[in-house]
């Protein structure tokens, strides 16, 4: 079974330490509801921010901007444990 490449480069995200998470707000069940991350890129690390708000995630990259998905987003849902509604 071949390994899904967003995971692997999320993975390599958390290793080398290159996601910030800046901030987690909560409902009253301890569920993310809020969060705001910052992740740097692997190949100059320029810092791309990623937000999970109503319900759901974006990130300023490329693509994140077009909608797509994208490992910066995967990683800091790797930490928060939010998830889109």
């Amino acid at each position: 079974m071949a390994a899904d490449p967003m995971r692997s480069k999320a993975l390599a995200s958390l290793r080398e330490r290159r996601v910030t998470v800046y901030g987690v707000k909560l409902d009253d069940r301890w569920r993310p509801v809020a969060v705001l991350a910052r992740v740097l890129s692997s190949r100059d690390r320029h810092p791309y921010r990623v937000q999970f708000r109503d319900g759901s995630w974006s990130c300023d990259c490329r693509d994140g901007l077009r909608g797509d998905p994208c490992a910066h987003v995967a990683a800091v849902q790797m930490v928060t444990e939010a998830e889109a509604a």
